[in-house]
């Protein structure tokens, strides 16, 4: 008798735990899967999510070429390619960055004081969407990982009017989010190390 009521106790707890960890594929948001057969938490399928082509404008501080913290934008133009969450296109950016410097000798001439850095940038980026790690995120939030590679040129001034200029190689690697609050248009940040280490802007989706 013993054995007959532990096997009705099992299978009553074996189909409550059924009951509430399994929900009918029609009553998912478009796009989400459950994370195991029981369980009631749920994250988009890597394979349906809503990556679009974008143009992304964006501001905000960053250091080039080994200058202080400055004023930097940027822009690119994202095509989705290979993966449906991998994103890939050219980048642009524009810096303006100044800096104490005591004192150097150039030409046997000797300059010193304040140096100002105008910089221009160009290269490919490259963003892959994680939503699909993150469990419950509302629909109308995207998190990324993002990296770029490129080249810049650098001009210097000072106070004593001593001019040059430089190349260098242009790359960072970030993290970054949109609030898409309406279909075509979204509040975009990212955060990093690289020319625009900390930036926020707007995206427009196509």
């Amino acid at each position: 008798m013993k054995k007959i009521i532990t096997l009705i106790m099992s299978l009553l707890m074996i189909s409550v735990v059924y009951a509430d960890g399994i929900k009918p594929l029609s009553l998912l948001p478009d796009g989400y899967k459950p994370l195991s057969p029981l369980s009631t938490t749920y994250a988009p399928d890597p394979n349906s999510g809503d990556v679009r082509n974008a143009f992304n404008f964006y501001a905000g501080l960053g250091s080039v070429h080994s200058s202080n913290y400055g004023m930097s934008i940027g822009a690119d133009f994202e095509f989705q390619a290979i993966d449906p969450n991998l994103t890939i296109g050219p980048q642009f950016g524009l810096g303006v960055h100044s800096y104490y410097n005591g004192g150097y000798w150039h030409n046997n001439s000797y300059y010193g004081g304040n140096v100002h850095q105008l910089s221009f940038s160009g290269g490919v980026i490259v963003r892959y969407y994680a939503d699909w790690l993150i469990p419950n995120i509302p629909d109308e939030f995207d998190v990324f990982i993002m990296s770029n590679a490129g080249f810049g040129l650098i001009t210097y001034s000072n106070d004593n009017d001593y001019y040059d200029n430089d190349t260098y190689f242009d790359w960072g690697i970030y993290v970054g989010g949109r609030w898409n609050f309406k279909e075509s248009m979204s509040l975009y940040a990212h955060l990093g190390s690289g020319s625009t280490n900390i930036s926020v802007g707007l995206s427009l989706k196509m």
